[in-house]
């Protein structure tokens, strides 16, 4: 009876390693391409029929990835979109010595490229991520990244009132706490959600700021009248302490497994001390009653992996104001903890 197990195990791992051969030979169909724009990076999502080895390679003067079938062809059913983003400026399929490779021609504000596999579907992903050019008075390394996030946006206007609509006056907003943030500290980069009027959801924001890593991130919405008030994540609402390997990468449609998912939305609780005490600064500096943030159940702050707050600006107030004032607390903030 032994014997017989034992040549039943042979069969079944010669098989298996068949079937792994088979794969290997039958290479790799891309059934459809598709890509996201984001403030942080750009996606380009394969579609395959099969989990099967690939290779990306880029080139020796980083303007070009080269994505192919590791053993085997590379089959592709579908056409290639038109990608002209600032970050990818083209992708073409390419016939070479009876080889076919897929090549991503990358743009000026092309950075580090990383790839990961996804399931059920299957999907192979590409993220190219949006450098940060460092200012000549500040290595690279020592920049911290503040990420702005714009309200809103799109067919998502917000609020209408005599100064304007929320998406509108938020982003300009947006734009000043910029601009005087680098004029404060040589050593931030700032990135603002959007970059146009387009609508995101809640799950592109905070993935745009964990994928950038982001070490602070200011969401800005308006109110009518002329004060102004700050919110943080209210405890009781991330009570679930996130797992060590806790995703840090945008995971909203392209959810790699059932365990990313519960994780996803949980980031926000590593960092309530933190984030209590930049919505402490900035509600000081803005006269709120009290000097206190409002605690609430923030469902855009929930994957933030970084100090979150929401700045609800009135409509009234004076934005230049506004901005510095902003912009003078992250900037204090940012130079006594980090």
């Amino acid at each position: 009876m032994r014997k017989h197990i034992v040549l039943l195990s042979i069969a079944v791992l010669l098989l298996a390693l068949r079937a792994e051969a088979l794969s290997f030979e039958k290479g790799l169909l891309v059934k459809n391409v598709r890509f996201f724009s984001y403030a942080a990076f750009t996606r380009i999502v394969f579609e395959i029929d099969a989990v099967s080895p690939y290779v990306v390679v880029k080139s020796d003067d980083g303007k070009s990835v080269t994505f192919s079938a590791y053993n085997g062809p590379l089959s592709v059913t579908a056409s290639m979109p038109a990608v002209r983003d600032g970050v990818v400026k083209a992708m073409e399929l390419r016939q070479e010595s009876g080889r076919t490779t897929i090549v991503l021609q990358l743009d000026a504000a092309a950075g580090e490229v990383k790839d990961f596999v996804l399931r059920s579907p299957d999907r192979i992903v590409l993220d190219v991520m949006k450098g940060v050019v460092a200012a000549p008075t500040a290595p690279a390394e020592r920049r911290k990244l503040i990420m702005l996030d714009p309200g809103h946006g799109g067919k998502d206007g917000g609020i209408m009132a005599a100064q304007g609509q929320e998406k509108t006056v938020m982003f300009e907003i947006a734009e000043a706490i910029k601009l005087q943030l680098l004029k404060k500290n040589a050593d931030l980069a700032v990135i603002l959600t959007r970059e146009r009027d387009q609508m995101l959801s809640l799950d592109d924001r905070a993935g745009a700021a964990n994928a950038a890593g982001a070490v602070l991130f200011v969401s800005l919405h308006a109110a009518p009248g002329a004060g102004s008030r700050v919110y943080i994540m209210d405890p009781d609402e991330g009570s679930l302490a996130p797992a060590p390997a806790a995703s840090k990468t945008f995971i909203d449609f392209d959810a790699g497994n059932e365990r990313e998912g519960r994780l996803w939305g949980s980031q926000q609780a590593a960092h309530t001390r933190e984030s209590g005490d930049l919505g402490r600064r900035l509600a000081q500096l803005l006269g709120m009653p009290g000097g206190e943030p409002v605690q609430a159940p923030l469902a855009g702050l929930k994957a933030v992996d970084a100090a979150a707050v929401v700045v609800e600006i009135g409509m009234g107030q004076d934005r230049s104001w506004v901005a510095e004032t902003v912009a003078e607390g992250i900037a204090s903030y940012v130079r006594e903890n980090r």
